[in-house]
């Protein structure tokens, strides 16, 4: 149904960091939220989902900027290995350079 499904995913450090700094959380708090979410599917996971070929490619979220996402998700686009059946749209290369 997809040509790719990608997970974003932040360490716990990362994460717990984040909810501190720009939620406001308490560190117990965040660190509770996350801990929840690690039985959900593609949190806890992660790898097994990568390897059954449910998830085609993992992008680390463990920057700073949003710049520092958006070229890990560059480098996914121009990838062929992130896509299903090792293909990369035609139309993704075209974008990257217009």
């Amino acid at each position: 149904m997809f040509d790719a499904v990608w997970l974003v995913r932040a360490s716990s450090d990362t994460s717990c960091e984040r909810l501190v700094e720009k939620r406001g959380m308490a560190k117990e708090d965040a660190l509770n939220r996350l801990n929840a979410q690690l039985s959900r599917r593609g949190i806890g996971n992660w790898k097994e989902e990568l390897e059954g070929g449910a998830v085609t490619a993992v992008i680390e979220n463990e920057g700073r900027t949003t710049s520092d996402l958006w070229d890990n998700m560059k480098q996914c686009l121009e990838d062929p290995k992130c896509w299903k059946n090792d293909r990369c749209p035609p139309q993704i290369g075209e974008l990257l350079e217009g």
